[in-house]
């Protein structure tokens, strides 16, 4: 079967690749092969942190670093381009993330140049866990929580209470938000019938009259 011609992306997606600096939401790498193990831990470490983060985030693959730390979109090469998978890059993200991460993966062309662009969604409702070892560093740590701190983009452990403060009040507040919405329409449903009792009580007055 032949794989589709790549499209030229959007221009949000085209933004982004062409951003020129690193986020706590925004991470670039250059080209390289959905085989390689090494960095596939590295990406699925990153997509676990970027979960945990307010909005999620965006890997783009295909841009390169250069002196004074900016970031040049190259492209990447054709073997790479073509590894890329979304249902590939999802299983293995999720081998490793309790409860499952969910991704937007994006391919497509900026002129002639073919680029990768994975999004991360944010938790649902509870925090993203790493939820088994792997990597011949111990790259991802079973019941580690990751995030993306403040200041210099990078992936790191959850290990104070500030960033450990921050993931479980999103997680509250959503847990609130999805309280709210069951008991609204219970709240919505007493209040009509108190106004519709009101009602019929005044009416009754005025027919007695």
């Amino acid at each position: 079967m032949v794989a589709p011609s790549p499209k030229p992306f959007n221009d949000e997606l085209t933004a982004l690749v062409h951003y020129g600096r690193e986020l706590r939401t925004l991470e670039f790498k250059r080209s390289f092969s959905w085989t390689n193990r090494a960095v596939q831990l590295t990406l699925a470490k990153t997509a676990l942190a970027m979960s945990n983060i307010e909005d999620g985030g965006t890997i783009v693959v295909g841009v390169e670093e250069r002196d004074g730390g900016l970031f040049e979109p190259v492209g990447m090469g054709a073997e790479d381009y073509e590894s890329f998978s979304s249902d590939d890059v999802l299983d293995f993200i999720n081998r490793f993330a309790d409860p499952p991460v969910e991704i937007v993966l994006s391919k497509g062309l900026i002129g002639a140049r073919m680029f990768v662009v994975i999004q991360v969604l944010a938790f649902r409702e509870i925090p993203t866990i790493c939820r088994r070892d792997d990597g011949p560093r111990a790259e991802l740590r079973e019941g580690a929580i990751y995030t993306r701190p403040y200041g210099t983009p990078r992936t790191a452990e959850v290990r104070g209470q500030t960033d450990m403060r921050e993931i479980m009040d999103r997680a509250v507040d959503k847990g609130v938000r999805r309280l709210l919405g069951r008991v609204q329409p219970l709240i919505d449903a007493r209040r009509g019938d108190t106004l519709k009792g009101a009602l019929d009580t005044e009416l009754e007055g005025l027919l007695d009259d």
